[in-house]
């Protein structure tokens, strides 16, 4: 092996690249059930299994941004961030074709209303303008999180107020939830067809960790 080869290889993998590396296989996922070519489970298990891995460069990259290493942090810095660090309770997919609610994943202990009218609003926005902002918005002790997209507006609900981080692997969701369903969405046969929820996993994983 050269010596430049040599030192590429101790190189530490950059958690930048691998995030980008692997939303691109979510990406692709996406494509691959929109096109037919796997079904739900397969969906499924693979796209838990990316995500995981989103998971561990997030988390990695959260900790290169600290000032402090994380190991010398006090006992009580350290319990104060996971007693503010946001959990996803649940998603809420609502379709604007119909006004409808068409998933809920998770624990929405928050009444129906208090999301029903924001989404419709952002529709109304896509309707006219094409797209509409992300928007986050604090409900008591919560925060609600909403992603418009071109047919569909998923609602985040989070134990605390999300971090950049967290919106954009929601954003990313979303997209990915468009793609892979978009025939069904586009054609307004949402009931007669298994959509496929990439928010499964991330749900699942935030209320695991709530029981831990």
């Amino acid at each position: 092996m050269s010596p430049e080869a040599n030192a590429n290889a101790k190189q530490p993998l950059d958690p930048r690249a691998v995030i980008d590396q692997v939303r691109g296989k979510m990406r692709q996922l996406a494509d691959e059930f929109a096109a037919g070519e796997i079904n739900r489970d397969q969906f499924y298990k693979i796209y838990a299994h990316y995500q995981a891995q989103i998971n561990l460069a997030t988390g990695l990259l959260d900790q290169m941004n600290q000032p402090t290493p994380k190991a010398l942090e006090s006992g009580e810095t350290i319990a104060i961030r996971r007693q503010f660090t946001a959990l996803a309770r649940a998603a809420v997919v609502y379709y604007h074709a119909t006004g409808e609610i068409l998933e809920v994943i998770g624990e929405l202990d928050l009444p129906i209303s208090e999301i029903i009218g924001a989404c419709a609003d952002l529709a109304a926005r896509v309707q006219q303008f094409g797209s509409a902002e992300t928007v986050t918005r604090q409900v008591g002790q919560s925060w609600l999180l909403f992603t418009p997209g071109a047919h569909s507006t998923a609602v985040m609900l989070f134990s605390a107020e999300p971090v950049m981080g967290q919106i954009a692997i929601v954003q990313n969701m979303h997209r990915d939830f468009e793609v892979a369903n978009e025939a069904a969405l586009v054609s307004g046969q949402t009931r007669a067809v298994q959509l496929v929820y990439p928010f499964l996993s991330f749900v699942r994983r935030s209320v695991g960790k709530k029981n831990e």
